[in-house]
């Protein structure tokens, strides 16, 4: 019976860490906030925007036996772009990926691999959603 209580107690706590996000963007040194947009993490670029972006995995300490790359996608999941993070970041360049893009929505995933060559021949790899952008006039 305890353990039922414990169970029914922590799943609030559950779902807000679920919640947290891991990724952080960035622009012009300013954190961007993920809009949800049909339960998708979604950010607005304008067209003419100029410039980088720099996403970041918010607990690095947790990835220290592997590599992280971040995939840029079209929506038919086509790769765009492939970026390894260097120092727990990555820089997008906006005006490369706009034209890259085709004026289309980009879908950003994350992509881990062990640095043991061993184990990355054994793993099986997936990508993990972050975000998506979307052009804006």
């Amino acid at each position: 019976m305890k353990r039922l209580v414990i169970a029914i107690c922590l799943m609030p706590l559950a779902a807000f860490a679920q919640k947290v996000p891991l990724w952080k963007l960035e622009r012009k040194n300013k954190t961007i906030e993920w809009q949800t947009v049909n339960d998708t993490a979604a950010i607005g670029l304008k067209i003419n925007a100029k410039g980088t972006l720099n996403v970041s995995y918010l607990y690095p300490e947790k990835m220290t036996k592997s590599n992280q790359s971040i995939i840029l996608m079209d929506e038919e999941r086509q790769e765009i772009s492939r970026i390894p993070l260097q120092e727990n970041k990555a820089t997008i360049n906006i005006h490369q990926l706009f034209i890259k893009s085709n004026r289309k929505p980009v879908f950003l995933y994350s992509i881990t691999l062990s640095k043991d060559l061993a184990v990355a021949r054994r793993a099986r790899v997936g990508t993990v959603f972050i975000g998506k952008i979307n052009w804006e006039k």
